[in-house]
């Protein structure tokens, strides 16, 4: 089985942290790897990876709004309006002046004055593009911390049924060869690794 690409961490890295030479013949570990990773963004709602996303939001008669997706890395469009007839155009500063629209910080969207995301239903859509390059390093470190729980508890053969982080449970049995009843909960420490990572509701 080849590495998937949602996985956290490689089978090089998977297998230093367990302190093994190679993965057994049944491509255990990287079937634990896939399903933790898996399992880990499922719970944090969202994929870690920068990618781009267009969200439409109620407004709320404010200036700003939080983004459900970070680090935001650009925006590429701000449209408000019942009608979404309204274009924000990207704040312009020069010398001296500087001409009124939309800006963004590594959570939120901001418009300036005479704009507002007015009161009203779906009437703000904003595309932006928001994520990680590479794979935070406590992020990965959590995916090894649950993985070695796994094999741990596994007693490194393949016979895992489930895992579970909170209350989301991946059944990953379909892909091995041997089954048990064996389900591995993530250890409290990974739950509290990840908790800044999870995807939050739009906020102002």
């Amino acid at each position: 089985m080849g590495a998937a690409p949602n996985d956290l961490t490689t089978l090089e890295n998977a297998l230093a942290w367990l302190g093994c030479s190679s993965d057994d013949v049944y491509g255990t570990l990287q079937r634990v790897i896939t399903a933790v990773s898996t399992a880990i963004q499922n719970g944090l709602g969202r994929d870690l990876l920068k990618q781009d996303h267009v969200e439409v939001f109620d407004g709320r008669g404010r200036s700003r709004i939080m983004m459900p997706d970070f680090p935001i890395n650009s925006v590429a469009s701000v449209i408000i309006g019942e009608l979404m007839e309204v274009s924000v155009p990207p704040r312009i500063v020069a010398p001296g002046s500087q001409a009124p629209g939309f800006t963004f910080s590594d959570k939120c969207v901001y418009v300036d004055p005479p704009y507002f995301f007015d009161k009203g239903r779906r009437n703000v859509q904003i595309s932006y593009n928001a994520g990680y390059a590479t794979i935070p390093f406590d992020v990965e470190q959590g995916c090894l911390i649950w993985i070695k729980a796994i094999m741990d508890g596994a007693n490194y053969s393949a016979n895992i049924k489930a895992a579970s982080a909170g209350q989301t449970k991946l059944d990953f049995s379909f892909a091995l060869t041997k089954l048990s009843n064996l389900t591995v909960l993530a250890p409290p420490t990974v739950l509290s690794m990840l908790a800044s990572y999870k995807r939050v509701s739009p906020g102002w």
